[in-house]
């Protein structure tokens, strides 16, 4: 008789701690998911995450609100976070800043004891702007050079007959930028300062290349698959000769981060794999970078996203 009533009253403890977490979370649960002591039987939490960067400078983003239901923390310094939610599907996850639009992504399956990964993006709101313009020139001949594609942040433009380029309504902040020439050396500019209603002027003087054999390559032929990619991309392209080839990664403030290749290259087609990391080894962040296939007088460049 006392085994019993033991017995029935541990039921009753079980389907109480049951109920309890079940009104909390929000979460109906059956007979076969039960919770004790804030364990599932049958269920594992999982995470997801990510990096939260400018939209505009491609720079992390700290002490963003990642929030997905009642589940939320923020961003570190790096820009990075990490949510823990119980499995499940189509969940939201949001990410907000002040000064930022919202970002919102829908249909999250999240599976038992597992690991997602998403990055966001981010939209500054409207508000103090400023214009930073300039001019290309060769710095041997002094003569202006047109065509030239010049970036700042993650936002890119060309320079006209004359070798001028102008950026407008450029959110205040710090901002990286580099000039791209066929023919010529890049050229960097780092932690350029935009001002609420001033012009900054940055002029760039570009080098020109020693030579090197042209490479009849067209920025249509220069493929990244996957990208985005995690952990690692290929990069592909087709040369109509044999000749010198400088393959490159760089990052968004114009550091060289990896060499792919740098040497004759035989005509046809040509594949190189990227795995993320430095030309010291060490795992790269997640964020954008560019391709850089040059020559003497063609620079063919594209950019591929890394997620972690």
């Amino acid at each position: 008789m006392k085994t019993t009533i033991f017995c029935c009253l541990l039921l009753l403890c079980v389907s109480v701690s049951a109920q309890i977490l079940t009104d909390n979370c929000g979460i109906e649960t059956s007979v076969d998911s039960i919770y004790l002591n804030n364990t599932s039987l049958n269920r594992e939490d999982g995470s997801i995450g990510g990096q939260v960067c400018d939209s505009l400078t491609t720079m992390p983003v700290s002490n963003a609100t990642i929030t997905s239901g009642s589940f939320t923390t923020q961003t570190d310094v790096g820009g990075y976070y990490v949510l823990t939610i119980p499995s499940g599907n189509n969940y939201s996850l949001t990410c907000s800043k002040a000064g930022y639009y919202s970002q919102t992504v829908d249909g999250i399956d999240m599976p038992d004891g597992g690991m997602l990964f998403h990055n966001f993006y981010i939209c500054p709101l409207p508000g103090d702007v400023g214009e930073v313009g300039g001019v290309v020139t060769e710095v041997s001949t002094g003569l202006t050079i047109d065509g030239a594609t010049v970036v700042i942040g993650s936002i890119s433009t060309g320079s006209d007959s004359l070798g001028i380029y102008c950026f407008t309504d450029l959110p205040v902040g710090l901002y990286p930028m580099m000039c791209l020439a066929n023919g010529y050396h890049n050229s960097y500019w780092d932690n350029v300062t935009v001002m609420p209603d001033v012009a900054v002027t940055i002029d760039f003087v570009m080098q020109p290349l020693v030579a090197i054999d042209d490479l009849p390559l067209a920025i249509e032929e220069l493929l990244i698959s996957p990208n985005p990619f995690n952990p690692s991309t290929s990069i592909s392209f087709s040369l109509e000769q044999s000749q010198l080839v400088e393959a490159s990664i760089y990052n968004t403030i114009g550091q060289k981060v990896y060499q792919l290749h740098k040497g004759y290259l035989p005509s046809g087609n040509h594949i190189f794999t990227w795995t993320g990391v430095a030309d010291s080894g060490s795992a790269v962040s997640s964020g954008i970078y560019f391709v850089q296939i040059k020559t003497r007088t063609r620079t063919v460049i594209k950019k591929a996203a890394l997620l972690k």
